[in-house]
C-alpha cells in the first residue's frame, strides 16, 4: 500500500480517527471543522458502528463511523466523521466503503468529514451541508475504489463540496451548489440551480444542467451544457458540447465547442487555436486561428485569421485582422450571407455549390485584396475596398452572380478560368455581352455575370484574367 498522510481526530475516550488526506484541497479547508470536533467532550459525541438505534448525544452532536455498511442517518446530527480506527487500515476494496443514506428533511444542516480508504457514498436527501471529501486510497495499477461519491440528484438542499486529489462522481442537487474539486479525475452531473464549480488539473467529464459557473486550468476538460446561461473557462484541449443557449464559454488552445445558441465564446489566450462545430447565432472572438464549421444564424466572428465552412441560413459578420494567414470562407448549398467589411486582411471567399443549383448567398468583401469565387447558385458579390479578384471556375461557377461594385476601383478584376479562352475569344466574350438598365451581363460557358452600374463599354481584356 502506498504511503499517504493521515489527519487524526479526536473520538470517544480521546481515541483517534484517521482521516486519509490526498492532496489539500479538502483537508486544508476542513481543519476548523476538525478542531472544532477536537475540543467537544463524549457528551457531544457517538459511534454508530453497529449501532442500529444510536441514542442522538447532546449538540453539536458529533456520529463518527469507522466500520464499512450502509448508515440510515435522520436528524439531530451536526458533524460525522467518516474514517479509520488506525492509519494501517488495508480496507481499500470497493466491498469495503461506506454508504450513507441521508433520512433527513429540508431545513436540516449536516458537516461531514470524510477520509476512508474505501471512500464514501453519501446519498442526500432534503438538507443542506457541507461535506469535505480528504482523500481516498488508489492503488498504482488504477484501483478506484476509494473514489468520493454524492448522490443528490432531485433533491433540493444546497451543498458546499470540498474533494482532494482521489476521483469522485458527484451528482449535485437542485439547489445552489458550490463544488471545490482537487486535481483527480471526476464525474459531474449537476442539478437545476445555480452551481460554482472550481476544478483541478485532472480530467472531468461535466453534464450541466443547472445555470453554471465552472472553471478549470486543467488539460482535457469534457462538459455538456443542458441548462443554458452558464459561465465556463476551461484549459487547453477541452470539449463543450452546447445544448443550450446564452452562455459564455472561454477555452484554451486545440479544444472544440459543439453546438450551442447564442452563446458568447473567447479564447483564453493570444495563440489560441479553436473549433467550432453548428453553433446558432453566436458571437466569437478568437484572437488568433478559429475553425468554424456549418454554424447558422445571426453570427459575429471576431479573429486573427480563420477557416470557415457555412451553412443553410448562416448570416455572418466577419472581423479578420491578422495577415500572417488567409482567412477563407467556404460556402454550403442554402441561403446565406457573409459581411466581411470589418476585416482587414484579404479575404479568400468560395460561394455555394449545391448541385441543384438553389443556394443564394451575398458577400461583402473587406478592406484588403480579397478573392471572391462565384459558385452554381445564385450570387451577390460587393468586393467593398482594395483590389478585388472575383474568379469564376467553368464547371463549377454555373449559376448567375451579380457583382455590385466592379467600378468601384481601377484595380478590380474578373478571373475566368479553365473555359479555354485567349485574348481573342476573350474580345467576342465582352462583344457579345449586353447592356441594359445600366448593367452588363456577359456570358461565358453556362456562367452569367451581371455587372452592376457598368457600362459594357468600358470594358476591356485588360480587366480580366482567363485561361
Amino acid at each position: 500500500m502506498a504511503d499517504f498522510s493521515y489527519i487524526p481526530v479526536t473520538g470517544i475516550n480521546k481515541t483517534k480517527i484517521y482521516l486519509i488526506q490526498s492532496g489539500t484541497n479538502a483537508s486544508s479547508v476542513a481543519k476548523n471543522i476538525i478542531n472544532t470536533i477536537n475540543y467537544l467532550g463524549d457528551f457531544n459525541k457517538v459511534s454508530l458502528d453497529d449501532n442500529a438505534s444510536p441514542t442522538i448525544p447532546a449538540r453539536p452532536a458529533v456520529g463518527y463511523i469507522t466500520k464499512l455498511g450502509i448508515y440510515d442517518i435522520g436528524s439531530g446530527y451536526t458533524y460525522l466523521v467518516v474514517g479509520e480506527k488506525d492509519q494501517d487500515a488495508n480496507n481499500t476494496g470497493y466491498n469495503n466503503r461506506v454508504i450513507i443514506n441521508s433520512k433527513m428533511k429540508a431545513g436540516d444542516s449536516i458537516e461531514v468529514v470524510s477520509g476512508r480508504n474505501a471512500g464514501l457514498n453519501y446519498n442526500a436527501n432534503g438538507e443542506n451541508g457541507t461535506i469535505y471529501f480528504t482523500g481516498g486510497y488508489k492503488t498504482e495499477n488504477g484501483d478506484d475504489a476509494g473514489k468520493s461519491i454524492f448522490k443528490g440528484t432531485n433533491q433540493t438542499g444546497n451543498w458546499t463540496i470540498f474533494s482532494g486529489d482521489q476521483n469522485g462522481i458527484f451528482y449535485t442537487t437542485n439547489g445552489n451548489n458550490t463544488l471545490s474539486i482537487g486535481n483527480g479525475d471526476n464525474l459531474i452531473i449537476t442539478g437545476t440551480g445555480n452551481n460554482k464549480i472550481t476544478l483541478g488539473t485532472g480530467k472531468n467529464n461535466i453534464t450541466s444542467n443547472g445555470h453554471d459557473t465552472i472553471k478549470s486550468a486543467g488539460v482535457g476538460q469534457a462538459i455538456k451544457l443542458s441548462g443554458g446561461s452558464s459561465t465556463i473557462n476551461f484549459g487547453e484541449e477541452s470539449n463543450v458540447n452546447s445544448n443550450s443557449a446564452n452562455n459564455i464559454i472561454t477555452v484554451g488552445n486545440k479544444s472544440t465547442v459543439t453546438g450551442g445558441e447564442q452563446d458568447k465564446i473567447y479564447s483564453a489566450k493570444d495563440d489560441d487555436n479553436i473549433t467550432l462545430i453548428k453553433g446558432k447565432s453566436q458571437t466569437v472572438n478568437i484572437k488568433k486561428e478559429l475553425t468554424f464549421l456549418n454554424g447558422t444564424g445571426d453570427s459575429q466572428i471576431n479573429v486573427g485569421h480563420a477557416t470557415l465552412f457555412g451553412a443553410n441560413n448562416l448570416n455572418m459578420n466577419l472581423n479578420a485582422n491578422k495577415a500572417d494567414k488567409e482567412t477563407l470562407y467556404v460556402a454550403s448549398s442554402g441561403n446565406e450571407t457573409l459581411d466581411g467589411s470589418k476585416s482587414s486582411v484579404a479575404l479568400h471567399i468560395f460561394a455555394n455549390n449545391d448541385t441543384k443549383g438553389n443556394g443564394k448567398i451575398t458577400v461583402t468583401g473587406g478592406n484588403g485584396n480579397d478573392t471572391i469565387v462565384g459558385g452554381s447558385g445564385v450570387a451577390t458579390f460587393t468586393g467593398n475596398k482594395g483590389n478585388n479578384l472575383f474568379g469564376f471556375i467553368k464547371g463549377s461557377s454555373t449559376g448567375q452572380t451579380t457583382i455590385t461594385d466592379f467600378s468601384a476601383s481601377a484595380g478590380n478584376k474578373i478571373g475566368l478560368y479553365n473555359y479555354g479562352l485567349n485574348s481573342d475569344s476573350m474580345k467576342k466574350v465582352l462583344d457579345a455581352a449586353t447592356y441594359a438598365n445600366g448593367d452588363t451581363t456577359l456570358m461565358v460557358d453556362t456562367t452569367k455575370i451581371v455587372l452592376q452600374h457598368v457600362d459594357v463599354k468600358s470594358l476591356n481584356v485588360a480587366q480580366f484574367e482567363y485561361s
